[in-house]
């Protein structure tokens, strides 16, 4: 672990509203700081605000109102962090070495992903057993200890407020951002990452539906060649990137001293860039408007005071998450808004080592800094890379259809080819949780809400 500068925010610093933190990212699109996309954003009811005000501070917008059992839920988080840290510090210092971990959130339901993930690892040699922390339900640890693994329980994470039966919480949600098993997850995921980074841990976050053929630790680990994403750009396309993320860094490929190729450059000269380290990298979702451009199923991020005040914000933000659903909405607003924007630097990982689901699907290639060379997708001859380092499968409806995106990649090692018939592998008499759960209706990680659609996670 690395010891963090002693001039980091403390620990017991104010936080920002949630209002405030998501502002620009409530009301009608005509209101709001997403001119362009259409992906409707919270509270899209609101069509008018006084000049000046904060739409998500209107008090119709009740998104920002959490549900009782969601504040317990978080109230309870902070109360017990000291118990968390300690576990976490026990759990690392019997990895064999430091450096970046792996942390992976699967509950009974998607284990098969998790168990397709250990096969394929393990089939390339990777070795990630120690570097891997799986956090799942207490009844499905010994799946994930019969793979090799050590498991963290969600017990220590608060699953007893949110799930009154562990069989609950084991359920595969079957569409992604619409289950209480799902956004939870994510809950418990985040609350993690936000954990390790605040102990000094660089952590990649990746779904259970993300498979590996290299250890991309290294990789994430060094400085790479990253650039503004508006120095690949013609003119009408700069509109939409420099108005929604005119920070992000994308990765040019030509300046790696192994590749001689040359950048496309179409709106003047793209001077070589200095190698450098990102707060945060994560996969390209060929997408820009309020749920993009970044997917949050493949996301490394560096423990340095920057993203300690990030995770902070984001663990205390967590309600606004249970309640709407999409981790992956959640995050792209939070970084965003007024208060995030450009404070962590971001960069989109290369495509043509990063697949993520349009990429399978070969619905990417829209901007030149996917068309650097080497880089085919799904309907291009000579797919896929023959160095990818990961493979995600989203932009799926439900997670019975992942296993034909992993089949793609030569990633699907289950010996049926598919998935399961039954995915909760909860062992008989699941037991009653004691303390008080849900309630009424099971409406313990929100209702209502979108699909995640395209950008839908597994887990």
């Amino acid at each position: 672990m690395a010891k963090l500068p002693s001039d980091c925010p403390a620990a017991d610093q104010p936080l920002a509203s949630h209002t405030a933190l998501f502002e620009g990212s409530c009301g009608a699109l005509e209101i709001s700081a997403w001119k362009l996309g259409g992906e409707k954003l919270y509270c899209g009811h609101i069509t008018a605000v006084a000049k000046g005000s904060n739409p998500c501070a209107d008090p119709s917008c009740t998104v920002f109102k959490p549900y009782s059992v969601h504040k317990r839920w978080a109230d309870a988080l902070n109360d017990e962090q000291p118990k968390r840290h300690a576990m976490l510090r026990q759990w690392l210092a019997t990895r064999g070495r430091d450096g970046p971990i792996i942390l992976i959130a699967v509950n009974g339901g998607f284990m098969y992903l998790f168990r397709n993930w250990a096969l394929n690892a393990e089939r390339h040699g990777l070795g990630l057993r120690n570097r891997t922390l799986v956090l799942t339900d207490e009844s499905s640890q010994h799946v994930v200890r019969s793979l090799g693994f050590r498991p963290v329980s969600t017990d220590g994470f608060g699953a007893r407020h949110l799930f009154e039966k562990q069989s609950d919480e084991a359920r595969a949600s079957q569409v992604f951002a619409a289950g209480r098993s799902h956004s939870a997850f994510n809950a418990f995921a985040l609350t993690a990452l936000s954990d390790l980074v605040e102990i000094g841990t660089d952590v990649l976050w990746m779904d259970a539906d993300t498979v590996l053929q290299r250890d991309p630790l290294p990789w994430l680990a060094a400085p790479q060649p990253y650039i503004p994403c508006g120095r690949f750009l013609s003119t009408d396309q700069q509109t939409r990137v420099h108005a929604h993320w005119p920070n992000v860094l994308c990765y040019r490929q030509g300046d790696r001293a192994v590749d001689s190729a040359t950048l496309p450059q179409s709106t003047g000269p793209a001077a070589p860039s200095s190698l450098v380290s990102p707060d945060l990298q994560m996969m390209d979702d060929t997408r820009w408007d309020s749920a993009g451009p970044g997917n949050t199923g493949f996301v490394y991020v560096r423990s340095n005071c920057r993203t300690v005040h990030l995770m902070r914000t984001v663990r205390s933000a967590l309600p606004v998450l249970l309640r709407t659903k999409s981790d992956q909405r959640f995050m792209m607003r939070l970084l965003h808004g007024p208060l995030m924007f450009g404070r962590v630097s971001f960069a989109l990982l290369p495509v043509s080592l990063y697949l993520n689901g349009p990429w399978l699907l070969g619905k990417g290639a829209n901007y030149p800094w996917q068309q650097q060379p080497g880089m085919r997708h799904g309907k291009q001859s000579g797919f896929p890379p023959k160095d990818w380092v990961a493979a995600h499968a989203s932009w799926v409806g439900t997670h019975r259809h992942k296993a034909a995106l992993l089949r793609k990649v030569g990633a699907w090692n289950l010996e049926n080819g598919s998935y399961p018939a039954e995915t909760t592998p909860v062992r008989p008499g699941s037991r009653r949780r004691g303390g008080k759960a849900a309630g009424r209706g099971g409406k313990a990680t929100g209702r209502g809400g979108k699909a995640a659609g395209r950008g839908g996670k597994a887990a």
